[in-house]
């Protein structure tokens, strides 16, 4: 799971309406398959983490997340 570390996920459910949608990026993930996903310091969603100073964090499953695929220069070439 340490491979899904630094990537980009958007809530697609959630028991609060407004969070689902949003983006973040996954800071840490627990082996019951939990992820803590921090969203950008200035969010209504989250908590200050001591590790975590430049984002507020959100722990969510994995199974409610879709992962963002990330784009290289190569693919442009």
């Amino acid at each position: 799971m340490k491979e899904l570390v630094g990537r980009r996920a958007r809530i697609l459910d959630a028991s609060i309406p407004e969070i689902v949608g949003k983006t973040g990026k996954i800071l840490y993930v627990e082996a019951d398959n939990t992820a803590l996903i921090g969203f950008h310091k200035d969010s209504r969603f989250g908590w200050k983490h001591e590790s975590f100073p430049d984002y507020k964090c959100w722990y969510v499953s994995l199974r409610i997340l879709e992962f963002i695929p990330s784009v290289t220069n190569s693919k442009f070439k």
